[in-house]
């Protein structure tokens, strides 16, 4: 191996002048650069170790209350204790579980505005009137979205009352109209004349006998005769007292005797 005698004499300084002592010298920063890198890898790899340790060490708590229906009085309880990873798996089943609840609910509200009516002639539209919310059975035998409204005016208690002034009503294109002392109705559609005149009835017993006349209810066939045929079932009474002077009732019931 030979060196330049013009090269500066320079203790640190080294230049081959040969092909191998290039190759050499090409080997050596190669190997010198990946070990660098091995040595940041390694780093690398170290702290995040240290860091999923952490995570997976880490306890984890929860305790989730929700209602399964508006009027319930105690909540359904989602809780756990775990550590790590399995924590986060079960936690986010749960708030998936609640979610899932939360859409069902959503879909089935029954939060639809009702608003007392009036009629041809209308004493300052006063008249006390109980709005009744009709709804379908499910699959599962429970009530769903109570979306159907019968208006019963002159509804003889004025105090929340847990019965429902008829049992259910089959829809269809059957109108009935009961018409009362002070010309205020009561108007529903049914499948046929026999059970509108039943619903009818029922319906006349829950009215203030001072607004009755006798019972000679109107039905006939109406002109649309495409009414959706389904059996509904009071699910909520609204009473207004004051009838349409405001919309807010002045009390509500769940009626669970369906």
């Amino acid at each position: 191996m030979t060196y330049s005698d013009d090269d500066p004499v320079d203790n640190n300084y080294w230049e081959p002048s040969c092909d191998v002592c290039y190759l050499l010298n090409s080997i050596n920063n190669t190997v010198n650069g990946t070990a660098s890198q091995v040595t940041q890898i390694q780093t690398n790899v170290t702290n995040i170790l240290n860091l999923l340790k952490a995570n997976l060490d880490t306890d984890f708590s929860w305790n989730f209350g929700i209602k399964e229906k508006c009027g319930d009085e105690s909540d359904i309880t989602y809780q756990g204790v775990k550590k790590g990873v399995p924590a986060l798996i079960d936690m986010s089943k749960h708030l998936a579980k609640i979610l899932a609840d939360f859409q069902k609910s959503s879909c089935e509200n029954d939060n639809f505005a009702v608003v007392p009516e009036w009629w041809q002639l209308r004493p300052e539209a006063d008249r006390p009137q109980l709005i009744v919310q009709c709804a379908e059975k499910k699959e599962d035998g429970t009530l769903g979205s109570a979306k159907y409204v019968v208006t019963i005016p002159h509804y003889q208690h004025s105090t929340p009352h847990g019965f429902p002034p008829f049992y259910s009503l089959d829809k269809g294109s059957i109108q009935g109209i009961l018409t009362l002392k002070d010309n205020s109705k009561v108007i529903i559609y049914g499948r046929n004349l026999q059970h509108v005149r039943n619903v009818l009835f029922n319906i006349y017993n829950e009215i203030d006998p001072s607004y009755r006349l006798p019972y000679q209810p109107k039905a006939s066939q109406t002109n649309n005769p495409d009414f959706k045929e389904v059996t509904v079932y009071p699910k909520y009474g609204k009473y207004f007292a004051t009838g349409a002077r405001k919309t807010v009732p002045d009390w509500v019931v769940r009626y669970e005797n369906n």
